[in-house]
């Protein structure tokens, strides 16, 4: 089963698959840097700067105080329904490779679905927005033929001048809370609440809440 760092894992819920691409599409592949520069040349992913072969090593702290070790590698490009994502290996905790996208500074998880798990296509930061603004997304899961609704709803809480992560201070911090939802039957039930922190030229380097927390411990940006 996989593991869902970035969002909680909710009755099956997890970050979405893709369909799969002709191997044989004679079109250019694209690279890491073609991800970020769609804008005429305006780098829009300040925040998650996911250059081929760079690595993100994380601490991951679950409910009961175990911890495991994750680290996100970063792959090279992939055009996936005609849209160019990056591909990451490990990427929000996930056993399968994970894809990234931004565009107009909307930063977009894209995760293959694995069994009956189904697929998702998140948008979970938005650069361009102010402070206090709130987007929300809501996805249809079933479980056991059972359908329910998961509404994703972020707020953009804070900008933070510095944040200290195990011994190393971060700058520019985009500080993003995510509410999650069950609806079902037309009840609303909150299924987890948690706090990510995102550095400018670096990317998430923690998450709270109350079933576990994530930490950035290294990374290497090519």
């Amino acid at each position: 089963m996989k593991k869902i760092y970035l969002l909680i894992l909710v009755i099956g819920v997890v970050f979405a698959g893709c369909n799969k691409e002709d191997d044989e599409n004679d079109e250019p592949k694209p690279t890491s840097a073609d991800v970020t520069q769609q804008n005429n040349g305006v780098t829009t992913s300040s925040y998650a700067p996911f250059t081929s072969g760079s690595t993100f090593d994380y601490k991951y702290v679950d409910f009961f105080g175990e911890e495991t070790m994750s680290t996100w590698t970063v792959l090279e490009g992939k055009v996936i329904d005609d849209i160019f994502y990056v591909e990451i290996s490990g990427f929000l905790g996930s056993t399968d490779n994970g894809y990234f996208n931004c565009e107009n500074g909307n930063y977009t998880a894209y995760i293959p679905a694995n069994g009956a798990l189904p697929t998702l296509k998140l948008v979970y930061l938005k650069e361009n927005v102010a402070i206090g603004e709130s987007w929300s997304q809501t996805l249809t899961v079933s479980n056991q033929g059972v359908n329910m609704d998961n509404k994703y709803e972020f707020t953009y809480e804070s900008k933070l001048d510095s944040l200290t992560v195990e011994g190393k201070t971060y700058t520019d911090i985009m500080h993003v809370h995510l509410d999650l939802y069950t609806v079902f039957m037309g009840q609303e039930m909150l299924a987890s609440s948690d706090d990510y922190y995102w550095a400018k030229g670096v990317g998430l380097i923690k998450k709270t809440g109350l079933s576990a927390t994530l930490y950035l411990m290294d990374y290497n940006i090519q």
